[in-house]
């Protein structure tokens, strides 16, 4: 009888081990390798380099794409000295990204945080839209799990219709247990994620999409016929901010107001007119110190707005993000006292150079941005030209060593094709190709020209 009971306790003490093994190996070697529900690769980017660099960057912008297509990082930056980052993925909804900005705040110092409070942000997808709760799903898998996270994701997710999405938005480890069998799509070599470069856009920078109004834009007709539609019924305050996504806001801007950080509220800015419900969102800012609102539906008679402006009725292009960044940058300086950096006129005889900004960091787009005053018609055979001088002259392209320069050179053709026409300026942005990074250059200058030029321009180092 001993001999047997022996033989038990052996046997589960074996199976104990065994269990032990399978989990280490499942919980080491498999399930980090399988697949996820989803990715999206600029959302992964940006989560990276705010990981990779903490304290770095003063202002976080949150939400999805009215965001990512909205606020131009080099004017924040430009103007106020703002180092900027996008931090949104697709169809995020508030909920989501308070999540998000809560994990993240714990573990950076941002002077500010950016929430979009536009409606279709604030109000929770049906239960049928499978698509909008997969994107809040690899919105909320990149955040490590909690028990603050499974009481929030519990008080919105539609658990029942969409078990494997609620499982995988706690915790990304517990979602790939339903991947296990898609051994084709395991990835072992796992690598940096690799920058994503939007499909239309003019230039990126730290998430942000700056995206070409001559790539794609509206139709005539259809901009006339929804810029000029009455606005919709105005949705009451109670359906708008339900009573869990008032205390989620609140509790967010409290623990945001103990870390001294800021917090901006914006209605995006809509292709049609709005009838904004803002009374919670006043309610916020009469109390809380740390609360701003900023609503760019407000007076849309301050922009230039025309089918060029817009891609879609919510989505700008650069020719809208322009203006609105700048909308940005004004509140924040006077909500925060915070000056705008002088302005450095270049003059080239014929026209100044109001504004440049440029971005040769390598893991993403490297680019140049002139804006100009104004570009006179006796300029159009010549063309704008660019060098990029580096410290290190190792550096220069295989182009520029073989024709003895000293620099990296551009040309920029001065056709309507090739600028932005603003109302009171006109910009140039041109993606780069160069080894020369932001730490490895020297200076920057820009000059006009054609053969035979007559008309005495000068050069001009606008960054040495």
């Amino acid at each position: 009888m001993a001999k047997n009971e022996n033989n038990i306790f052996t046997l589960i003490i074996k199976l104990v081990i065994f269990v032990l093994i399978i989990g280490v190996l499942l919980l080491i070697f498999i399930i980090p390798n399988a697949p996820k529900v989803g990715v999206e690769r600029h959302y992964l980017f940006e989560l990276e380099k705010v990981n990779e660099n903490p304290n770095y960057y003063d202002l976080a912008l949150f939400g999805n794409s009215y965001v990512y297509t909205a606020y131009d990082p080099s004017i924040l930056r430009s103007k106020l000295g703002l180092k900027t980052i996008h931090i949104n993925s697709s169809s995020q909804i508030l909920e989501t990204s308070l999540i998000l900005a809560k994990d993240l705040l714990e573990k950076n110092k941002f002077k500010y945080v950016l929430f979009d409070v536009s409606e279709n942000s604030v109000l929770r997808p049906g239960n049928k839209k499978e698509k909008s709760w997969y994107f809040q799903t690899i919105a909320l898998q990149e955040v490590p799990f909690s028990l603050n996270k499974l009481k929030e994701v519990n008080n919105f997710f539609p658990k029942e219709e969409y078990t494997e999405y609620y499982i995988t938005s706690l915790s990304e480890k517990a979602g790939k247990l339903f991947r296990l069998n898609k051994r084709k799509e395991y990835l072992f070599n796992h690598q940096k994620t690799k920058y994503y470069h939007f499909k239309g856009a003019l230039f990126s920078e730290n998430g942000y999409f700056a995206y070409d109004y001559r790539v794609k834009s509206l139709d005539e007709k259809v901009f006339n016929k929804e810029y000029n539609n009455q606005p919709k019924k105005k949705i009451d305050t109670d359906t708008l901010w339900n009573s869990d996504l008032k205390k989620t806001m609140i509790d967010f801007i409290k623990d945001a107001q103990t870390k001294n950080t800021k917090v901006i509220l914006v209605n995006s800015l809509k292709l049609r007119q709005e009838n904004f419900n803002r009374e919670f969102i006043d309610s916020l800012t009469n109390v809380y110190d740390n609360v701003k609102f900023l609503n760019l539906n407000a007076k849309r008679t301050d922009y230039n707005l025309n089918k060029n402006t817009f891609f879609d009725s919510s989505h700008l292009t650069y020719l809208g993000s322009h203006q609105v960044t700048h909308t940005l940058v004004d509140s924040l300086s006077k909500w925060f006292k915070i000056p705008l950096k002088k302005e450095n006129s270049f003059d080239f005889k014929y026209l100044n150079l109001v504004d440049y900004s440029y971005n040769l960091n390598n893991d993403q787009d490297k680019y140049i941005k002139l804006e100009f005053d104004s570009i006179p018609s006796y300029l159009k055979d010549h063309k704008l030209v660019v060098y990029l001088y580096p410290k290190d002259s190792t550096l220069l392209s295989e182009n520029s060593k073989k024709k003895k320069f000293k620099s990296d050179n551009f040309y920029i053709s001065l056709d309507k094709s090739s600028g932005i026409n603003l109302k009171d300026s006109y910009i140039f942005i041109e993606r780069i190709k160069t080894n020369i990074s932001e730490k490895s250059l020297d200076k920057i200058k820009v000059f006009f020209y054609k053969p035979n030029d007559t008309l005495e321009i000068p050069s001009l180092n606008v960054q040495y």
